[in-house]
């Protein structure tokens, strides 16, 4: 005679769905982050006009539905993307002058990738809130003050080191953005010896 299967009590039960749940959710996971980095990629080489949610489908290896069951639209998924890594990829080394000097190069290297499309996104970032406020907590909120951070270690705190950082970055936006006529490594380099003379002053 053939036994009955137990039927499985509530713990168990609950302990599956949580065992089913954790096996899940690294995949899910790994699936936002492979868009976001698509997504990333994109606005990186194409800018924000021709940005569109099909092709970050396509370079994500995903359908269209998965995207949209995550944002509804590309303002959205833009901005988590920009949440998601509001500084270049480096590997820290603890020494001021050497992460600094690696991070002004991320920036730049970014800027010349895209070029005339950075224009186009920061002029959305101006109608737009979503995009707005993402800018703002990533720049403002966090590579900024990493920024201001090294800037401090290397020149002391003084009345100079917000104008430093100020036109830091503008020097990239007027240099890469406008004229096009520097390398990420004299960018870095420029910056970095501005802030030695302001130190020795």
């Amino acid at each position: 005679m053939t036994s009955a299967t137990p039927t499985p009590t509530p713990a168990q039960t609950t302990a599956e769905a949580a065992e089913h749940a954790a096996r899940g959710r690294p995949r899910d996971e790994e699936r936002t982050l492979a868009i976001l980095d698509a997504a990333r990629e994109l606005m990186r080489t194409g800018g924000w006009d021709d940005f569109t949610m099909q092709d970050v489908a396509k370079a994500a290896g995903c359908g269209l539905a998965t995207i949209y069951r995550r944002w509804d639209n590309k303002e959205d998924l833009v901005a988590a993307s920009i949440r998601a890594r509001p500084l270049p990829e480096i590997e820290p080394t603890g020494d001021a002058e050497t992460d600094l000097r690696a991070l002004l190069w991320g920036f730049a290297d970014e800027m010349q990738e895209k070029g005339e499309a950075m224009f186009g996104f920061l002029a959305a970032t101006r109608t737009d809130p979503v995009l707005r406020e993402a800018m703002d907590e990533s720049v403002m909120g966090t590579a900024r003050p990493v920024l201001r951070g090294l800037i401090v270690e290397l020149m002391g705190e003084s009345r100079h080191v917000d104008t430093v950082l100020d036109s830091s970055l503008g020097l990239l936006l007027v240099r890469d953005g406008l004229l096009g006529g520097t390398t990420p490594e004299q960018y870095a380099d420029d910056v970095l010896d501005l802030i030695h003379a302001l130190a020795e002053r």
